[in-house]
């Protein structure tokens, strides 16, 4: 959980660009402008088109306030789709914030699991390569379980299941 403040505002009419100028977004080209304003007149347009979003859309969590102060886990990957040489192995990454796993000395281990098959545990904090995929959609649980095998709660949030894609 990283928490920053934006100070200075910034120029709402200039575009969004990296450090080295390269555009990140423009106000001439902003999604909400393209809508409302006529193909015709955005053809002839010379902004550079807006870069594609990454990402995935999620919708509202149903879940509560994170705890700032209590273990939390962080899914980072799988995700999204992995296409040939890319899909074997897969890494199992993620991120910890208050806990420290087993193999280092704490009594928090990750579990988890792809396909809703066998349980497997992670009791030190390093990418995991897992190969042997087949072509399909998998689902891969993780989640933060204390020395007893509880999950731990932190208001839902140290259980996440994702969707990945493999094709060959």
């Amino acid at each position: 959980m990283v928490e920053f403040t934006v100070k200075g505002g910034g120029d709402a009419s200039k575009p969004t660009t990296t450090k080295d100028g390269q555009l990140m977004a423009s106000p001439t080209n902003s999604p909400a402008k393209m809508a409302a304003t006529p193909k015709a007149a955005n053809a002839n347009s010379s902004a550079s088109p807006t870069p594609p979003r990454e990402g995935k859309d999620y919708g509202p969590s149903k879940a509560g306030d994170v705890d700032p102060t209590r273990p939390l886990l962080t899914y980072s990957r799988p995700k999204g789709e992995y296409k040939g040489e890319d899909s074997d192995p897969i890494m199992i990454d993620f991120w910890l914030l208050n806990a420290k796993l087993q193999g280092e000395g704490g009594t928090f281990r990750v579990r988890y699991t792809i396909d809703g098959g066998e349980a497997k545990f992670i009791d030190k904090w390093e990418p995991i390569w897992l190969s042997g995929w087949i072509t399909g959609k998998h689902q891969v649980k993780l989640e933060l379980v204390d020395k007893d095998g509880n999950l731990v709660d932190n208001s839902g949030y140290n259980s996440t299941t994702r969707e990945i894609a493999v094709t060959r």
